[in-house]
């Protein structure tokens, strides 16, 4: 007699269940319960996991069986299946399509095929519904869909640039930076907050401001945000547009913001002697730190759930990575030397998901870079994959550490007019996220 279990992991299910393909026959069989073959002859056999669903894996699907006489033999295959998740599919510049697969392994299209370019995606914090920058030729604009595909747009603006949305801990509002495109380049922009209904949208701060990539802090008392105040450095304040702080420090180009979820951190893209790296800001004392001191290319990076570690997109030469590290920097664990885009760390911290680029799937492995596998998704390349926050329907927004802040440098001039400036910032081509400076003589 041979007893066969499968064991399933993840944080998702396979409704469908299983098949176990053994002496011929194939025997139907779903997680956690049990199957038992009789009358089994001693004798080697060969036992294999079949009809396993694409968002999930197996760590071995085939077992070797020895059967001893009136024994029984138990045989466990062990199953991981990962759903609840955002992924975009990418058909070309500016044409991209949003996708939700949920915990019980169905695909759902959330966003229209061939409308546009759609990245910058950021779930609202009950997981509801997911807020993106819709891209076209010389037009960018942010929208909402809920899990349904029902879309609204917010911030629709004809020959204006929407950008870098990030969502209120408490879902009540979006912020994102409002900037000119005249002649695919920018010398101002502003920093917004719109309601997810649409029904208002106020400025933070009001003027000719080169305001960019504004971040909510966790406990949602702060927006950080790249500014010039008279040179490139961060810059952070209320949601009110009060308590406006200038870090005494100076950058070179800041840009994709995050901070760490007890608040007293932000890290950040830079460049640093000419190259991209990523450093973090410690707000007690203004200090910087470069965690990449070797090598980073697009430099995008993400927090663990606990703040110990970062999440870092990597390159040089075209050679594209993700990469693991401490928050000092320390400790480097290559995930992968392919190229892949837009990771994100599970709500346990446990997985690390993101995008194949080269491939129709969905990658994930653990943070220490070990036990790598794919999931398989609709066949076009797939860019980025965020995982969907737990839901907290009808309660408060979670308990958050205060936003740490050492003490407040002297107050800075502001800049009346960015024109003095001499530069230009041009956004990165092809829909991505991010820009670059043009300056006279540099």
């Amino acid at each position: 007699m041979v007893r066969f279990t499968v064991d399933r992991a993840g944080n998702a299910e396979d409704p469908s269940g299983f098949q176990i393909l053994f002496r011929d026959s194939l025997y139907g069989l779903r997680s956690g319960d049990t199957l038992v073959v009789r009358d089994v002859a001693p004798g080697s056999y060969t036992a294999r996991l079949a009809d396993v669903a694409a968002h999930c894996f197996t760590h071995a699907d085939t077992l070797g069986l020895t059967i001893r006489g009136a024994v029984t033999t138990t045989a466990g295959f062990r199953v991981e299946c990962y759903g609840d998740f955002l992924y975009s599919e990418w058909y070309g510049q500016y044409v991209d399509q949003l996708f939700y697969m949920d915990a019980r392994g169905v695909r759902r299209k959330l966003t229209p095929a061939q409308d546009g370019g759609q990245w910058g995606a950021t779930w609202s914090p009950d997981g509801s519904s997911v807020a993106f920058v819709k891209t076209t030729p010389g037009d960018q604009d942010v929208y909402v869909v809920d899990l349904h595909g029902t879309m609204r747009a917010l911030a629709a603006i004809p020959g204006e640039g929407e950008s870098d949305l990030d969502w209120s801990p408490d879902g009540r509002w979006i912020a994102y930076g409002l900037r000119d495109s005249a002649a695919g380049a920018f010398t101002r922009s502003n920093l917004h907050l719109v309601r997810p209904d649409g029904s208002e949208d106020r400025v933070v701060l009001p003027g000719e401001r080169l305001d960019l990539g504004p971040v909510w802090s966790p406990d949602g008392a702060w927006l950080a945000f790249a500014c010039w105040r008279p040179q490139q450095t961060i810059c952070l304040v209320h949601p009110d547009g009060t308590g406006l702080t200038v870090a005494p420090v100076t950058l070179s180009l800041p840009q994709h913001l995050q901070w760490s979820p007890d608040g007293s951190r932000l890290s950040f893209e830079s460049f640093v002697g000419g190259r991209q790296a990523v450093q973090i800001l410690r707000l007690a004392d203004w200090s910087v730190v470069n965690t990449t001191p070797d090598r980073v290319g697009y430099g995008i990076s993400r927090w663990s759930p606990d703040g110990a570690a970062l999440v870092v997109s990597t390159g040089d030469a075209g050679n594209w990575g993700l990469e693991v590290h401490d928050a000092d920097g320390g400790g480097r664990r290559v995930l992968t030397n392919a190229l892949r885009w837009g990771a994100s760390w599970s709500p346990d911290g446990g997985r690390i998901l993101f995008g194949a680029s080269a491939a129709s799937a969905v990658d994930l492995a653990s943070p220490d870079g070990g036990d790598p596998h794919s999931l398989v998704m609709g066949g076009q390349t797939v860019l980025n994959a965020f995982w969907r926050p737990a839901p907290k329907p009808g309660g408060p927004a979670p308990t958050r550490a205060p936003t740490i802040l050492g003490p407040l440098p002297a107050r800075r001039p502001e800049v009346a007019s960015i024109a003095s400036s001499a530069c230009r910032y041009v956004a990165l081509e092809g829909g991505r996220a991010g820009y670059r400076a043009l300056c006279a003589g540099r």
